[in-house]
C-alpha cells in the first residue's frame, strides 16, 4: 500500500485527515484483512484509514492548513488556507464557501 510511515506526522505536530470509517463485519474480535474488501473492523469496534494513494492530510501550523488544498496531487504547488476557514468549509461538506488559498513557496530539492 501507498500510505504514509506514521514517521511523516512526528509527535508533537498537528494535522487534519481525511479518513473513512471501515466497514463493520461480524468477524471476531480482531481485525482482518480480505483482498476482496480490504480492512475491515471487527465486532464492536470502529476503525478508520487513510484512503490508500494520495495526500489526504494537512498540516496545521500557525493557525494555518498547509498543504495541496486545491491542487492535484502530483503538483509540487503547496497552498495554506485560515484553519478556521477550513474548518467551516469542511462542517458545511465543502458547500459553504470557496476557500481563500495563498500559495507557498516550496524550495528547491
Amino acid at each position: 500500500m501507498c500510505r504514509p510511515y506514521v514517521s511523516l506526522f512526528p509527535i508533537g505536530t498537528t494535522w487534519l485527515f481525511a479518513i473513512s470509517a471501515l466497514p463493520t463485519k461480524t468477524v471476531g474480535e480482531q481485525l482482518r484483512f480480505s483482498s476482496e474488501e480490504g480492512f475491515i473492523s471487527s465486532s464492536g469496534n470502529k476503525e478508520y484509514a487513510i484512503s490508500v494513494c494520495g495526500e489526504f492530510w494537512l498540516k496545521v501550523r500557525h493557525e494555518e492548513a498547509v498543504g495541496r488544498i486545491t491542487v492535484d496531487h502530483h503538483s509540487k504547488l503547496m497552498e495554506r488556507v485560515p484553519l478556521k476557514e477550513i474548518i467551516g468549509w469542511l462542517r458545511s461538506n465543502g458547500t459553504a464557501f470557496r476557500l481563500s488559498t495563498t500559495p507557498v513557496a516550496v524550495p528547491n530539492q
